[in-house]
This record gives structure tokens, sequence and C-alpha cells, in this order.
């Protein structure tokens, strides 16, 4: 059994993998290098969140994890050069605002 699924570029062949008929997969075409970097930025993102939660009150720790957002907006602005909408850039602004208000009192 052979099963084709596509993906922009990318092809994922899912064939049988033997006698016991489970699936394996074979990608071609990724990226293997940034899906690496990727992970490992996860992981370490992962181990920060954990170590605020072990030195820091919750609430700013809560605070500052929960912009994840803002801060995926601006990366792609700053590094991509992505045109950020003006509702998008009042959005992050406020939501530092409101952060930086929440965190003082």
């Amino acid at each position: 059994m052979v099963a084709v699924m596509a993906h922009s570029d990318r092809i994922i062949w899912l064939t049988s993998g033997g006698p016991d008929g489970r699936l394996t997969r074979c990608v071609r075409g990724l990226p293997w290098g940034k899906v690496s970097a990727s992970g490992i930025i996860d992981v370490l993102g992962n181990f920060a969140f954990a170590l605020a939660l072990s030195r820091a009150p919750l609430l700013p720790v809560a605070l500052l994890s929960g912009m994840y957002p803002v801060a995926t907006a601006a990366l792609a602005w700053l590094v991509v050069g992505e045109r950020l909408a003006v509702r998008q850039r009042w959005g992050g602004g406020a939501a530092v605002v409101g952060a930086a208000l929440m965190a003082a009192s």
C-alpha cells in the first residue's frame, strides 16, 4: 500500500513498512536544519518557562509567556520584513502596555 500526500512543494510518501503492515513515512524536500532548529528552540523555550516559574511569581511569568504572538509578529517584522497591519501594530502595543501595567501592580 502506498499513499501520497502533497503539501505545496513537499511530498510525503506513506508506505507499508513490511510484513507487520505498519506505515512508515519518508519525507523529501523538508529543510531538516530549520526543522531541527525549530525543535531545539521550542525545547529551550519550555525549559526557560519552567525555570521562570520556579524563580519568579506566576503573574509576570504568565503575562510574558502569554504574549508569544506579539513576539512572533515582532520577529516576523524585524527578521523577514513582514508587513503588519495597523490593527496588528495597535494590538501589539496595547498588549505590551497592558502587560507592563499588570506586572507593575
